[in-house]
């Protein structure tokens, strides 16, 4: 009996071993996979990471936006804006317009500086032909003057030559009076 009790105690105490060794390995399995799971998880996240940071969708490649149909045509829920090239031109193109302006401007401006200088010239020129035709106006004015002076003198002149000789001998009433006597 003892013996059997001996052994008894022995296959417990194997078993009591056997199953805290089972224990172990399962809680030491359990945290090795928690750990490869958690490592896993970690590889995932940080690939995840890596994977977005380079992606077109955060670096905003303009080449996604190109459309099957042709490079002329774009893709606008994945257009990310226009290339460095296409900027380039634009901004070429809006520098030639501002020069092309520019240019017009300046053009614009010699040409109404030509208008303003001829129009100056011009209103100088006319004001030197009315101070003339003013001055030639007084002349004529003063000769006119001079002239119905003249003529004034003379009718008074003739005037008074004409009361003193020609005019001397009044005529009557007798003289009129010969006038429409006769029938015939």
């Amino acid at each position: 009996m003892e013996l059997q009790r001996a052994e008894e105690e022995c296959r417990k105490a194997i078993n009591e071993s056997i199953k805290n060794y089972n224990d172990a390995l399962v809680i030491s399995r359990n945290s090795r996979t928690s750990y490869i799971k958690k490592r896993q998880e970690e590889y995932d996240n940080f690939a995840e990471m890596a994977n977005m940071i380079t992606s077109d969708l955060l670096t905003e490649n303009p080449d996604q936006a190109i459309s099957q149909f042709g490079p002329h045509r774009v893709v606008p829920d994945r257009w990310k804006g226009m290339n460095e090239d296409q900027l380039r031109r634009i901004r070429e193109e809006q520098q030639h317009q501002i020069e092309e302006k520019k240019r017009c401007n300046e053009e614009e401006q010699q040409r109404e500086d030509e208008w303003n200088r001829r129009r100056i010239t011009e209103a100088k020129a006319g004001m030197i032909v009315e101070k003339n035709l003013e001055c030639e106006r007084r002349t004529f004015e003063h000769n006119l003057y001079n002239d119905n002076q003249r003529l004034a003198n003379e009718q008074r002149n003739l005037k008074a030559y004409l009361d003193r000789v020609v005019y001397t001998n009044q005529p009557t009433a007798a003289y009129f009076m010969q006038f429409n006597t006769s029938s015939r």
